[in-house]
């Protein structure tokens, strides 16, 4: 594709720039909320001048939205991750790892999911990441043979809840277990075989007793 010549080009440093101010957002949401967000608090955190912010962006609400893009793109960076997988047990150990792997992503995409419900130019990107996460949760399980669209919602939708808890109280035993059982509640309902793991290690932190059961 060619570059118009009337389309401006951040040099290196400009674009180093923009970028230091989206993950500064990201981590100032974390902190604050979206209403601590503001030119000085990202500027600050980012340790750049606060006169940036509109250079880069026009507006602090453009920013916002630009930054909730990135954590969308991440969010769903992760959950392709989970493609290709051999056997619905290696895909659910995988759904496991990345509920704590992608935390801080999650944590700052539920303060705008919520924050949406009071900013309307936030819904179109809302509405973006649940299709787009669907659609890459949804591509593994097709593959290893579950085609229920009903099913395929209860997986994001408990999904979704595990990451929460693990956002707000994070307890990985419960949420392995709890991971377990919607591995079983999936294989009995599509009828993919469960292939018994070589091991349990979910969170690449040893190996727990083999207990019968186990699926």
């Amino acid at each position: 594709m060619t570059v118009s010549s009337q389309t401006p080009v951040d040099p290196p440093q400009n674009a180093l720039g923009r970028a230091a101010l989206l993950r500064a957002t990201i981590d100032v949401g974390l902190a604050l909320g979206l209403s601590g967000i503001t030119s000085r608090s990202v500027a600050e955190a980012a340790g750049v001048a606060h006169s940036l912010v509109r250079y880069h962006f026009g507006s602090v609400d453009a920013l916002i939205t630009e930054a909730l893009s990135l954590a969308i793109d991440e969010g769903i960076e992760n959950a392709r991750a989970l493609a290709e997988v051999p056997s619905l047990t290696e895909f659910t150990r995988n759904l496991a790892r990345s509920v704590t792997d992608s935390r801080d992503t999650h944590a700052f995409l539920y303060e705008a999911i919520l924050e949406s419900r009071r900013r309307p130019e936030l819904v179109p990107q809302v509405k973006r990441y649940y299709r787009e996460y669907r659609e890459a949760l949804s591509a593994p399980l097709r593959a290893l043979g579950v085609e229920d669209e009903a099913l395929l919602d209860m997986v994001l939708f408990a999904f979704e809840g595990m990451v929460f808890k693990e956002v707000t109280d994070s307890d990985q035993r419960r949420t392995r277990e709890a991971i377990r059982q919607l591995r079983s509640i999936v294989a009995r309902e599509s009828g993919v075989r469960l292939t018994p793991p070589a091991d349990d290690d979910w969170y690449g932190a040893g190996r727990p007793e083999h207990r019968p059961g186990n699926v």
